[in-house]
C-alpha cells in the first residue's frame, strides 16, 4: 500500500510539471507572437528620390544663380545650388510627404521662406516651383557734415577740407520748428536734396503783434519767451541731426524783443552757450542783419561780435553795411571777426545781368587798404521772390552762385521769398510762394544748384582772379558793354585759375564772341545747370578763340598746358 501510494505522488507531481510547461511554452509562444511578429516580417522597401524642381528669379524677371534652396521637414535637410539659369532639383525621399519648409537664400537677396505641400511624386515641369526673390531696400549711408567750420583765406573749410558752401535763407526756422514742423520738414527736405550746406536763420524778430504794422507778426521769435533757448537749440539739432546742414545764426533780425544792450548782451550770450555745446552744427554767427536799418549801432554790433568769436571760435561776422566806410569802421581791425556779410546790389541792370557780377571785387577795402579780413559772403542777393527785384531765372540764379565764388566769396546764399517768412501773411500778401518747391522752375534751379554745388572746386575762392578786360587775362580781346551801352554782346567774363586748373563765367553774351589766347589750353563751353559740354577746343598762345552764345551765361573750363 505504501509503494501504490508513492506512485501516486509521482504522478500528481508530473502532472503538476505538465502543466506549468505548458503555461510557460503558452507565455513564450504569446511573446513570439506579439513582439517578435517585426522580426520575422519582410522590410520595408528602401525609399526611393523624386525630383523636386524650382526655378529662382530676380525681380526683373531674369534667372538668379547661386541661390541655395533647402527643403526641410524638422529631420534631415535636403538641398540644391540654383545654376547659370535660375534652376535647381532637389532630390526628396518619396517618404517625404506633407508640409515642408522651403528656404532660398543669397547673400545680396532677401531670404525667402514659403512652406510647401510634399506628396512624394516627382515635382517636374510644368509644375515647377517658381519662385521670384526681392532684393533689400538699398543701404541708406548718411553724411554728415565733418569737424567744424573754419575759414582758410578767403574759403570756408570743415573736415572734409575746402568746400564752394552753398546756403539758403531760412528766417523762419526756429518759428517753423515750434509751430509748424511739417512745414519746416518740406523745406529742410528740398534744401537738403538741392546740395544745400546750411540755411541762414534769424534767432530774434518781431516787432509789435500787430498785422498792419508788424511784418513778422506771424512768424515773431522772441528771445524773451521762457522756452526760447530750447527752441534755438533743439532747431539746430533738427537742422543738423536730420537733413545733415548746419545753421548760420543772425542773432538779431530786429531790436523790439531785445531794447537794451543789456537785453541783447543776455541773448548773445545764451547763442554763446547753445553754439558752444553743438560747435559742429553751426556753420556760423552773425552779430545783425542790416544793423544799419535795424540795429544795433554799428560800435556795439562790433563789440558784440568780438564777444562771440571770443567765446566761440566759431566763424563770425557782426552785419551786412552799405557803405564802404560803415564796413571799414565795423570790420576793419575787428578781434577775432572771419568774414564779411554782403548784401549785393539787386538791380538787375538793361540787360538783366548786372546783379550777377556784383560780387567782383569785393571786400572793397578802399576807406581801410588792407585792414579787413578777406573772407566774404554773397549774404542775401537777388533771388525769387526777393525785395526790390526779383529774380527766378535759372540760369541768372545758378551763374550767381558760381560767380560769387570765382569772384572769391568764400559762400553763396539762395534768397528766395519761401525762406523768408515760409507763407508769412506778409509774404503771401505779396503773391508767395509760400514753398521753395512752389518756385517759378523750381526743378531747373536744384538740378543747376546740385550740378554746381557737386562739381565746383572746394578751393575756388581762393584762385587767382583775372577780369576780361586786364592784360593778363587768359583770353584778351573779349568786347563787352558797358550797363546802358548794349551795342556789344557781353556783360563781363572773370576768370579763376589755379596751376593748370581755369575756371571762367562769361555773363551776360547775347552774341558771339572772339578773342585772342594767351594762353596754351584745352577748353570746354559748359552749360551752368546741366553741365553740358557744348564744345571743347584746343588752342595755344596767339590762337583765336570763338565763344558762341549757347546760352547768356555759361562756364568755360579749361586744362593749361
Amino acid at each position: 500500500m505504501a509503494a501504490k501510494k508513492a506512485i501516486n505522488v509521482h504522478t500528481e507531481h508530473r502532472s503538476i510539471y505538465f502543466i506549468a510547461l505548458v503555461i510557460i511554452v503558452s507565455l513564450f509562444l504569446t511573446v513570439i507572437l506579439t513582439s517578435g511578429c517585426a522580426i520575422i516580417r519582410p522590410p520595408d522597401p528602401k525609399p526611393t528620390l523624386v525630383p523636386y524642381d524650382v526655378v529662382v528669379s530676380t525681380p526683373e524677371h531674369q534667372p538668379l544663380p547661386n541661390a541655395t534652396v533647402t527643403i526641410d521637414q524638422g529631420l534631415v535637410p535636403v538641398a540644391a545650388i540654383t545654376n547659370d539659369a535660375g534652376w535647381a532639383r532637389l532630390a526628396l525621399p518619396n517618404t517625404m510627404t506633407g508640409n515642408a519648409n522651403m528656404n532660398i537664400t543669397r547673400t545680396d537677396y532677401v531670404n525667402y521662406f514659403e512652406t510647401v505641400v510634399l506628396d512624394g511624386k516627382p515635382h517636374m515641369a510644368p509644375d515647377t516651383e517658381n519662385v521670384t526673390m526681392s532684393r533689400p531696400p538699398p543701404v541708406v549711408i548718411i553724411k554728415y557734415p565733418s569737424g567744424e567750420t573754419r575759414l582758410n583765406s578767403r574759403v570756408f573749410a570743415d573736415g572734409d577740407g575746402d568746400l564752394p558752401m552753398l546756403g539758403a535763407t531760412m528766417f523762419w526756422l526756429a518759428w517753423g520748428y515750434e509751430h509748424d514742423l511739417e512745414r519746416t520738414k518740406r523745406a529742410l527736405t528740398w534744401l537738403k536734396g538741392s546740395k544745400f550746406d546750411y540755411v541762414r536763420a534769424f534767432a530774434a524778430v518781431g516787432h509789435n503783434g500787430d498785422p498792419n504794422t508788424d511784418s513778422w507778426w506771424d512768424r515773431t521769435v522772441d528771445p524773451t519767451a521762457p522756452n526760447w533757448e530750447e527752441i534755438i537749440a533743439k532747431s539746430t539739432d533738427f537742422v543738423y541731426d536730420e537733413f545733415q546742414m548746419r545753421v548760420q545764426w543772425t542773432i538779431f533780425g530786429g531790436l523790439d524783443k531785445v531794447p537794451t544792450p543789456q537785453d541783447r548782451e543776455r541773448v548773445v550770450d545764451q547763442i554763446i552757450n547753445i553754439a558752444n555745446q553743438r560747435r559742429h552744427k553751426v556753420f556760423a554767427i552773425e552779430v545783425s542783419n542790416e544793423a544799419y536799418q535795424n540795429g544795433p549801432d554799428l560800435n556795439e554790433a562790433r563789440r558784440l561780435g568780438e564777444r562771440i568769436a571770443k567765446a566761440t571760435g566759431i566763424p563770425t561776422s557782426i552785419s551786412a553795411y552799405q557803405s564802404n566806410t560803415d564796413v571799414c569802421t565795423a570790420f576793419a581791425g575787428a578781434a577775432g571777426i572771419d568774414f564779411i556779410p554782403y548784401h549785393y546790389e539787386r538791380d538787375a541792370g538793361p540787360d538783366g545781368w548786372r546783379s550777377v557780377r556784383q560780387p567782383w571785387g569785393t571786400p572793397n577795402d578802399e576807406a581801410c587798404p588792407g585792414q579787413l579780413v578777406r573772407a566774404v559772403s554773397d549774404n542775401e542777393p537777388v533771388g525769387p521772390g526777393s525785395s526790390v527785384v526779383d529774380l527766378s531765372d535759372p540760369y541768372k540764379l545758378v551763374m550767381s552762385y558760381v560767380t560769387a565764388l570765382v569772384a572769391g566769396n568764400g559762400a553763396y546764399v539762395y534768397h528766395a521769398r519761401p525762406g523768408v517768412r515760409g507763407g508769412g501773411d506778409w509774404d503771401m500778401r505779396r503773391g508767395g510762394p509760400a514753398e521753395f518747391d512752389q518756385v517759378q522752375q523750381a526743378p531747373m534751379i536744384q538740378q543747376g544748384f546740385i550740378n554746381q554745388r557737386s562739381s565746383l572746386p572746394g578751393s575756388l575762392a581762393n584762385w587767382t582772379k583775372y577780369n576780361t578786360q586786364w592784360a593778363d587775362a587768359p583770353i584778351g580781346g573779349f568786347e563787352r558793354y558797358i550797363d546802358g551801352d548794349l551795342g556789344n554782346v557781353l556783360n563781363r567774363v572773370y576768370w579763376a585759375v589755379n596751376g593748370n586748373d581755369l575756371l571762367a563765367v562769361v555773363i551776360g553774351i547775347k552774341g558771339v564772341i572772339t578773342g585772342t589766347s594767351r594762353v596754351n589750353g584745352d577748353f570746354q563751353i559748359v552749360d551752368p545747370i546741366t553741365n553740358q559740354v557744348y564744345r571743347s577746343f584746343s588752342v595755344n598762345v596767339g590762337d583765336k578763340v570763338v565763344v558762341e552764345n549757347y546760352k547768356e551765361g555759361l562756364l568755360l573750363k579749361a586744362i593749361l598746358r
